[in-house]
């Protein structure tokens, strides 16, 4: 089966092409919060590299966050539309789910939330927002990754070492694959995002609407 995997919602987005658990081809696109505006080109190149048609796919498996809003939304509707044209199964992943190292077992991996914090997500489960306050505490206790530097920076100004890490494709395939496998995909083209913070905008309107309660 031919798999496709897309991932925008992150500094390191990424693009790939699987046979079953063999790659068939894998780009990663321009670092940056801009890296979806790559993705179609950079999707289509290695679909007619290795001769394979959109109808061919058999399975897509998306990013769905957390991470940049622009950039969630970039994969997730290039991949709902590729599910719901050509009626080819859908799996969801956190984003979070590709910066997994190779050899640790106690683990965080982390983006940046900017005025929200920190996304962390371990080996036991789910992505979480928590402020700098509510984090501290837990990442004294495990390894820490990341593929931000500018995070790895903010992190060494607060006594902590973590390290720069690239994303496992194989490893985030290998997690859509096996949610196909068990039935956890959609074959109707639908994807639960994972935002877990309001947007800018959002946070203003409610500041404003708090303030007018005050008043």
């Amino acid at each position: 089966m031919i798999h496709l995997i897309l991932e925008t919602a992150t500094l390191q987005g990424f693009v790939a092409l699987y046979h079953g658990e063999k790659p068939l081809g894998e780009s990663l696109l321009p670092l940056g919060l801009r890296s979806s505006q790559f993705l179609f080109a950079e999707m289509d190149a290695l679909l007619k590299g290795c001769d394979v048609t959109p109808s061919e796919v058999g399975l897509v498996t998306c990013g769905v966050g957390p991470g940049s809003y622009t950039g969630i939304r970039v994969a997730a509707t290039v991949a709902k539309t590729l599910s719901y044209s050509h009626s080819i199964p859908l799996v969801g992943l956190s984003s979070l789910s590709a910066f997994v190292p190779n050899e640790c077992s106690h683990f965080y991996s982390l983006l940046d939330a900017k005025i929200g914090g920190l996304y962390l997500q371990g080996e036991e489960g789910a992505p979480q927002l928590l402020s700098w306050e509510q984090a501290e505490p837990r990442l004294r206790e495990r390894s820490l990754f990341t593929p931000d530097a500018a995070l790895i920076a903010k992190l060494e100004k607060r006594g902590f070492t973590a390290e720069h890490i690239q994303p496992s494709i194989a490893f985030f395939a290998s997690q859509g694959l096996e949610a196909h496998q068990q039935g956890r995909c959609s074959t109707k083209g639908d994807l639960d995002l994972i935002y877990l913070r309001k947007t800018q905008p959002e946070e203003e309107l409610k500041s404003m609407a708090e303030g007018k309660k005050l008043i």
